[in-house]
């Protein structure tokens, strides 16, 4: 019984230093098998360029956006979850506005983002009319709400699922840590 106590308390002290050194790490094991394979896929590979004209009028270029790192949000108007980051996304904008590039995707067309635009601000741009590149390129299997850092070389450094945001009041917080490193490296 001692040396079970032991191994345990071992165990737990060893669990409780590695999350204290590893507080923004993202592990593979926290998502579904797929959302996991998916992630190891795209993570340190090229993503994928897109172009289009914004909600707001600005012309948005993958290319030209280059030599800055993007933030990239898949999302839908009609998806409670996606509803419900929009503030901490915003606030996200408003601390890392001058370092990374904010782009949302939204699935919908034009005059469905512009109505719900109408009645919930966004502070960056939003790319309506994303449903195949979101589909085809950017990891549908993650769900609406996920998230995409990419380095100014165009590298995809972190693919964020929905699934990160369910019961994780750390989310934004740790999303935070996530957006510095990738401006810091």
């Amino acid at each position: 019984m001692r040396a079970y106590i032991l191994i345990y308390s071992i165990f737990l002290n060893g669990f409780v230093l590695l999350s204290q050194n590893e507080q923004f790490q993202i592990e593979f094991e926290t998502f579904s098998p797929d959302g996991a394979q998916m992630i190891q896929m795209m993570e340190d590979n090229p993503a994928e360029p897109f172009s289009g004209l914004a909600t707001d009028g600005t012309q948005l270029s993958f290319e030209k956006m280059l030599g800055k790192p993007m933030f990239l949000w898949f999302w839908d108007v009609r998806d409670e979850m996606s509803i419900g980051q929009i503030d901490g996304l915003n606030l996200m904008h408003q601390i890392f506005n001058e370092e990374i590039q904010f782009v949302g995707f939204a699935y919908d067309q034009k005059p469905f983002v512009d109505d719900f635009l109408n009645s919930k601000r966004i502070d960056f741009p939003i790319l309506p009319n994303a449903f195949k590149l979101g589909e085809l390129h950017y990891g549908a299997e993650m769900g609406q709400g996920r998230i995409f850092l990419i380095d100014g070389d165009g590298i995809l450094k972190k693919a964020i699922p929905r699934e990160f945001f369910i019961d994780n009041q750390n989310s934004f917080s740790q999303l935070r840590g996530l957006i510095s490193k990738i401006i810091n490296e």
